[in-house]
This record gives structure tokens, C-alpha cells and sequence, in this order.
């Protein structure tokens, strides 16, 4: 009886990693920014400085006419909350790893939109 429970106990281990591991996965090839979707969130390096990277996600999402929930920023760090046309709430917060490069984090919904965030990924690099 104990290898019974042994086992279990292995394969529950088993399947815990693996649904540990599926939500961490990587997204594009890792060239100039380190682009990761984890835990339902974009999250991406870029190569710029944090404020004009905030600059750009304030840009990006006037120009998509997205409805402005609230904007806490000061000169190194920054959290944007919005809503689509859906009444989906998005949320982009950045921080500096250093001087030039910066990371943010998009996640469109409760559970994160993919397609949706590397879509918004994509309008705000076009604005830096």
C-alpha cells in the first residue's frame, strides 16, 4: 500500500511541474529584448529608457482609443490601467532594470490575452 501512495504522490509532483512549466513560456527569438509570457502577463525588456518608454504606452493607447482607468507614474516607474471596447481592464506597468533598458509588463484581461498584448506591444514600440 505505501508504493501505491508513493506513486501518487509522484505523479502528482509529476503534473504539478508540468503545468508549472506550461505556464512559462517564451515568445519570439531572444535577440534585442527578452520578450516572456508568464502567469497570463507580456513581459518584455526593451531597449529604451523608462520614460520614454511610459511616454509611448501613453501614446499607444490615446491613439487606440482606449478608455484611461487611472496612470500612477513618476520618473523611473509607471503603472497604466485602461479598458477596451470589451470592458477588459489592461494593465502595463514598467520599471527600470537600468539606465537603458527597461521592463514592462502588459496583461489584457483576468487571465491575460496573448494576442491582444503583443498587439499593444507592437503600437507602443511604434511610439518610443
Amino acid at each position: 500500500m505505501k508504493t501505491l501512495s508513493l506513486r501518487a504522490i509522484g505523479w502528482m509532483t509529476l503534473a504539478g511541474l508540468l503545468m508549472l512549466a506550461a505556464g512559462c513560456s517564451t515568445v519570439g527569438e531572444k535577440t534585442e529584448e527578452t520578450v516572456d509570457w508568464v502567469r497570463g502577463s507580456l513581459r518584455v525588456v526593451l531597449n529604451e529608457p523608462s520614460n520614454e518608454v511610459n511616454e509611448g504606452i501613453v501614446k499607444a493607447c490615446s491613439r487606440l482609443n482606449l478608455k484611461k482607468i487611472s496612470i500612477e507614474q513618476d520618473l523611473v516607474s509607471g503603472e497604466f490601467v485602461y479598458e477596451n471596447a470589451k470592458e477588459e481592464k489592461i494593465t502595463i506597468t514598467t520599471k527600470p532594470i537600468d539606465l537603458e533598458n527597461t521592463e514592462i509588463r502588459i496583461q489584457v484581461g483576468a487571465f491575460g490575452d496573448q494576442m491582444q498584448s503583443e498587439f499593444l506591444l507592437e503600437k507602443i514600440k511604434d511610439r518610443i
